[in-house]
């Protein structure tokens, strides 16, 4: 079985910190941060990537589109 996973939010931070109050790091602990992607295959990890590596952007949350096409 093949298994595609990944971790992003789409600005979902932004939103979250808007409509709570939170600034800075404190908004990405609501929802997360350092989006990724991952493949697993028969179980075992063979691929796995943090968005920001590629696209330069530190502590990003946004759908990890770079890091799929990267795996």
């Amino acid at each position: 079985m093949i298994v595609l996973g990944y971790n992003g939010f789409s600005r979902g931070a932004e939103l979250f910190g808007r409509l709570y109050g939170a600034t800075g790091v404190g908004r990405n602990l609501l929802v997360g941060h350092d989006a990724a992607a991952a493949l697993a295959i028969d179980g075992e990890v063979v691929a796995a990537v943090e968005e920001e590596r590629l696209s330069r952007v530190k502590k990003t949350s946004d759908f990890p589109a770079h890091a799929i096409n990267g795996v």
